[in-house]
């Protein structure tokens, strides 16, 4: 599940950027 959640994170980091 903490897979899960780190992925979403990075991802919305990248969005950011």
């Amino acid at each position: 599940m903490s897979g899960i959640i780190m992925g979403i994170s990075q991802m919305s980091i990248s969005l950011i950027l």
